[in-house]
């Protein structure tokens, strides 16, 4: 079924997406010229294109209160470039991921390129985990957490409700023959928050940027 063909398809990127940043983690950290081989990377100029895009759509829809001292970045992975622009602009930046090998990697990464303002927690966010984001602004749900629109809710329900009252949270989707490679985000799964926008990319860029906010009133 073409259902199933989806869901293989979807499964080897996750794995080979992964398995990259991993290994470029690695060659970054251990390289004599950390900055040089980062911008080697094949996907730097992606990322920094969609962190363009998410900052854009951030201060468009959100305006002022767009604007954050401290974000977490959930599902941060081995190579977490977000963490690290974002830390380029002033923000503390709390890394969140349940695999604790990408944390140790990602965290030799930033001291091979001297990133400072960056956290690094093991956590399961989208699990049974009891995870605190009270403290954060701004929650970045990375596009690989949640291989199914299925699991994608119950990842943004959870994180929702650990999120502070008016918080933004910025959920990665995709949309049209982008789904191949990521599952689309549910209007459903996002009950409960108040959407401010949704930009979908032009270009190179492949994910969908959703910008929720948590509403104002405590839970």
């Amino acid at each position: 079924a073409l259902h199933d063909v989806v869901d293989d398809l979807r499964s080897l990127c996750f794995l080979g997406e992964y398995q990259l940043e991993a290994a470029w983690a690695q060659r970054i950290a251990e390289s004599d010229d950390p900055v040089a081989e980062l911008e080697r990377f094949p996907f730097a100029g992606n990322y920094r294109r969609l962190h363009a895009m998410e900052r854009e759509a951030v201060e468009r829809l959100a305006g002022a209160g767009g604007r954050s001292a401290r974000a977490a970045f959930v599902g941060s992975g081995p190579l977490p470039l977000t963490a690290f622009l974002l830390a380029g602009e002033g923000v503390r930046v709390d890394n969140l991921d349940r695999d604790a090998a990408a944390l140790a990697l990602s965290r030799e990464v930033a001291g091979a390129l001297g990133v400072t303002g960056l956290g690094f927690v093991q956590v399961d966010a989208g699990g049974d985990d009891v995870v605190d984001l009270v403290g954060y602004g701004l929650v970045i749900l990375a596009a690989l957490v949640g291989r199914t629109p299925g699991e994608k809710a119950e990842v943004i329900a959870h994180v929702a409700d650990a999120m502070a009252p008016g918080a933004l949270l910025l959920v990665r989707s995709a949309r049209g023959l982008r789904t191949l490679l990521y599952p689309a985000v549910d209007p459903s799964a996002l009950a409960g928050l108040e959407v401010l926008g949704t930009v979908h990319p032009t270009g190179e860029v492949i994910n969908s940027v959703i910008v929720a906010r948590t509403p104002l009133k405590e839970r």
